[in-house]
């Protein structure tokens, strides 16, 4: 969207969840495809908007990430992500992690190092977005954990549930922050325009398939899965940004990638040891 006119991250987003949320209230409450999930206010109030604004705040520092960084770049630094899940279970009384699974996330974390000390367009802004981005998004998948499994939803019913929330916050966080710029460069109308509104539409029906997959995986298997996936995806991304975009990857950002995707291995094996003997 930046490279068509619409370098507004928080619209963006706000635009992927409007279909989200849609897509569910017609499943849901138009085609009775699945019976609506009864809440009360607390339950809401206390479990139901804490995972939305953290999803929301994801959203959209990670959309703004592309405005300081490469897809290249932050697809590498996204195997951090390990260190902030477990600082995030620690710290919520969650789990405890064990020396293996410290000293691999140690070494993800010093690969991200080396790749984020061999981007030649780091700035301090981007490094900062990182880290806040990364550290709602680890509070997010440990809150929705938690929240899925215990609650026995259908993922479209969690969605259902979320997505509004995390829709009406990212609205209003556009409209107080981009729409006076929309309004005064006049590019509010570029959604509209012929060449864009493909990629609107494709963005938006990529935030369903990708919010509903996400549900799923943690539904049926863990957030630490997820995560696992979502550094499987990494190498890929890296690779389409280098050829579709021509971003360009030194020698040095390659090895501390490689070095991260090793301690993240060693992260998944370690984990899987630690849940086999509390099992």
């Amino acid at each position: 969207m930046v490279d068509v006119g619409f370098p507004y991250p928080v619209a963006v987003a706000s635009l992927g969840m409007g279909t989200c949320s849609l897509f569910c209230f017609f499943y849901i409450d138009v085609f009775h495809m699945l019976p609506a999930v009864g809440i009360d206010w607390h339950f809401y109030l206390t479990r139901v908007v804490p995972v939305s604004l953290a999803q929301g705040l994801s959203l959209w520092i990670s959309n703004g990430l592309y405005l300081f960084l490469t897809v290249a770049f932050i697809e590498m630094a996204r195997s951090a992500l390990p260190l902030f899940v477990m600082i995030a279970l620690h710290c919520s009384g969650l789990e405890t992690p064990t020396t293996n699974v410290v000293m691999a996330v140690g070494v993800t974390s010093v690969g991200c190092a080396v790749s984020a000390f061999g981007e030649l367009g780091l700035t301090t802004i981007g490094v900062l977005a990182l880290v806040a981005c990364f550290s709602c998004e680890a509070a997010r998948l440990v809150l929705m954990q938690t929240l899925l499994v215990k609650s026995n939803w259908h993922p479209i019913q969690g969605l259902r549930i979320f997505c509004p929330v995390v829709f009406v916050f990212l609205v209003t966080l556009s409209y107080a922050k981009e729409y006076p710029v929309m309004i005064a460069t006049g590019d509010i109308f570029v959604p509209l325009s012929r060449d864009t509104w493909p990629f609107i539409f494709l963005g938006g029906m990529l935030a369903l398939s990708t919010n509903l997959l996400g549900l799923v995986i943690i539904t049926l298997s863990s957030a630490t899965t997820l995560k696992l996936l979502g550094t499987i995806r990494g190498p890929l991304v890296v690779t389409l940004g280098v050829v579709l975009f021509s971003e360009r990857v030194t020698s040095l950002q390659a090895v501390g990638y490689s070095i991260a995707i090793l301690g993240f291995g060693w992260y998944q094996y370690a984990k899987t040891q630690q849940d086999a003997k509390r099992g």
